[in-house]
This record gives structure tokens, C-alpha cells and sequence, in this order.
């Protein structure tokens, strides 16, 4: 990824797409937040992975991309006060429809972020319904 990646600006700040309860059980750690962590190391920039928070334990695999759009729009919380002078970068394993960003990105401008960036790791395109 870092070789990919171009470099990120000095005030950004790395967030993972928060894994569920669920899935962390199954794996025993957080795949994203130890990815994050690691990214940011190598980029050189902060990171907080409690920032952004799950308000659902909804699982989007196997749901259609109306299903997705629907769990994912609840789905997210912020805690604690953002910065409006960092740029917020999401960090997500896999990107679908999309949503899962698109409504972590929105809500953190609804709680006051100005800039919000996305890095996915892998695409995965919905077979046709």
C-alpha cells in the first residue's frame, strides 16, 4: 500500500472503517486497526481508530447494494471533537457499493470535519440482481 499510496499531508489523521464485535471475535483482533496503525507509521501521519465508532453491528456482506445503503447510513458515530484544520482519511479493507465510506465520510463533515478522504484496500463489484 505504501508503495501505491502517494504521501498523505502532514495533518492528516488515518481512521479505520470500525470492524464489528462480530467479526473481531471470529478473527480475535481488529484487521483494520492494525492496518491503520501500520499505514500510519509509514506515511508519517497520526492516527485514531476510536474516533469513528460502529452505532449498528449490521454485517454488509451478502446484503444487495439497497440493503447496504440503508444499513450503512446508520450505521456510524463520531466521539470526540474534530479538527477542522486535519484531513481525515478513512481506511476501509474492501469497497462495494461504496456506502460504507459514503456515510462514514458524511458523518464526520456532519460532526465538523472540512476535508475527508477515502483509501480502500481491494474493490469488489456486486454481481447483477
Amino acid at each position: 500500500m505504501t508503495e501505491v499510496l502517494p504521501c498523505l499531508p502532514e495533518n492528516a489523521v488515518l481512521i479505520s472503517i470500525p470492524t464489528t464485535r462480530r467479526h473481531i471475535r471470529e478473527r480475535g483482533f481488529d484487521h483494520m486497526k492494525l492496518f491503520t496503525k501500520q499505514l500510519s507509521r509509514k506515511q508519517g501521519v497520526s492516527y485514531d481508530t476510536s474516533l469513528l465508532c460502529r452505532r449498528t453491528a449490521t454485517v454488509q456482506r451478502g446484503s444487495s447494494s439497497k440493503e447496504r445503503q440503508k444499513q450503512a447510513k446508520e450505521a456510524f458515530l463520531v466521539r470526540g471533537k474534530l479538527d477542522e484544520n486535519k484531513v481525515y482519511v478513512l481506511v476501509d479493507d474492501v469497497m462495494t457499493t461504496g456506502a460504507t465510506l459514503r456515510y462514514a465520510a458524511q458523518t464526520l463533515r456532519d460532526a465538523g470535519a472540512k476535508d475527508v478522504w477515502v483509501i480502500a484496500i481491494a474493490r469488489q463489484v456486486l454481481p447483477s440482481q
